[in-house]
């Protein structure tokens, strides 16, 4: 690439719009010419010190229009012609600034907004982990140990967790903290609780591991990020940049419907009001930290922080592919289908499942339970056995849940009453009805 080459790059490059082969081209020519770097330089902070804090309504057409009349500028001949009001603006504005400002003006009122900065933040950052051969983190969650990986309380304390991810020559990853631990082998996904002894195998699954499969490689946290640039959900950016690194800070309402019931808000990252915090390598583009900070009011808690990345960690593949010794294995799928939970609504199976705890009907309960692990389900079966319904109530939507919660009355076998709110969903590939939790 030679100088003029780059100079025409610049835009591209101010915006994040270029490929990974042009970055790398740019990348490698900078290296080489000092003129370029102070040029780029140069823009970056013209551009940085007219940039809005916050993303206009851009007319649909204006940006092409000052590019066409920037590009027309500059190949017209010196014949003298009638100017229009449009053009005499043009030419007033090019005479007063030279092209290069008139590209930051476009960047500035149609790509560079803050929202727009951070998009191009993350893409970079994205395009930086290319290659990465393995990935070692370290960070810390306010959730219980006996909840799912995606749950998360600003009430709990800090629960350590580890994730280690080989990429080459297949994927490889474990999650772990205590209590509940997770792998794939490349080829199935295994999850087990350490206190129950009890395991679940099943296929490529990452939803095992909730929002955390998001670190796993985390480019793909990135690309959410920046998808969510798009989303218009009330979401507000921040970058600033010092010596060494550069800070993204994303504060986001929470996600989810809870107009049927408040139920799952504050329950895990995406269904919480949060400021979500990210450290750049300024030099790389790479990840070097993150922490997401619940806000309530005035009042803050930090949720998670990642206190370590290591990239291309020395991580040994049969390490951690290695299974535990003593757990029971289940295979979910293997549990057929009675149909007697398939083709009804979620109070109608409530009603099913909830009356067959009274004699422990095996056919529906196993069906009902068919994600929980053996030893799991013989502690339900001690607690709930002989149970009966006093009441039930509609079916509730909450958050991003998928399915429904339907609150229960139930009057237990030794004559107490117990309130619940029983879980269920139906999006497993038979379509029946199993219960998520709520017991």
């Amino acid at each position: 690439m030679n100088c003029q080459e780059f100079h025409k790059m610049i835009p591209d490059l101010l915006a994040g719009t270029l490929s990974p082969e042009e970055l790398s081209a740019t990348r490698e020519h900078l290296t080489t010419c000092p003129a370029c770097a102070e040029a780029l330089r140069t823009a970056r902070e013209a551009l940085r010190s007219v940039t809005p804090h916050f993303e206009p309504s851009v007319p649909e057409g204006l940006e092409a229009h000052l590019l066409d009349a920037v590009h027309r500028r500059a190949t017209a001949s010196k014949t003298p012609e009638r100017r229009t009001p449009r053009r005499r603006f043009i030419g007033i504005l090019s005479g007063v600034v030279s092209a290069a400002a008139v590209v930051i003006v476009i960047l500035t009122f149609g790509l560079n907004t803050p929202v727009r900065a951070a998009r191009n933040r993350l893409t970079q950052a994205i395009t930086s982990m290319e290659g990465l051969r393995s990935i070692r983190i370290d960070l810390r969650i306010r959730t219980s140990e006996a909840e799912n990986f995606d749950y998360t309380n600003p009430l709990e304390e800090f629960v350590p967790h580890t994730i280690e991810a080989i990429y080459k020559p297949q994927l490889l990853w474990r999650v772990e903290k205590p209590g509940r631990k997770a792998l794939y082998d490349g080829h199935r996904t295994y999850l087990w609780y350490d206190s129950l002894n009890d395991g679940l195998i099943q296929p490529y699954s990452p939803d095992a591991i909730g929002m955390l499969n998001l670190l796993i490689d985390p480019s793909q946290l990135l690309e959410l990020e920046r998808q969510l640039t798009r989303a218009h959900d009330g979401s507000r950016y921040e970058l600033h940049r010092d010596a060494e690194t550069l800070r993204l800070t994303v504060i986001s309402p929470a996600q989810g419907d809870f107009s049927q019931c408040d139920r799952e808000r504050n329950t895990s990252i995406i269904e919480s009001n949060t400021r979500r915090e990210y450290r750049f390598d300024a030099l790389n583009g790479r990840l070097l930290g993150a922490r997401v900070v619940f806000l309530d009011g005035d009042r803050e808690r930090t949720l998670l922080e990642i206190d370590r990345i290591e990239y291309n960690a020395p991580i040994d593949s049969a390490t951690l592919a290695a299974l535990p010794e003593g757990i029971t294995w289940e295979h979910p799928a293997q549990a057929l289908p009675s149909g007697r939970l398939i083709g009804i609504d979620a109070k109608e199976a409530a009603w099913l499942i909830l009356a067959a705890f009274a004699t422990w009907d095996n056919e529906i309960v196993d069906e009902a339970l068919r994600n929980y692990g053996a030893h799991a389900r013989k502690l339900l079966q001690s607690r709930y056995s002989g149970a009966t319904v006093e009441g039930l109530s509609e079916p509730v939507r909450s958050g991003r849940y998928p399915g429904w919660f339907i609150p229960c009355t139930l009057r237990m076998a030794d004559g107490s009453r117990e309130k619940i709110h029983m879980a269920l969903r139906n999006d497993t590939p038979d379509k029946g009805w199993v219960i998520d939790g709520g017991l």
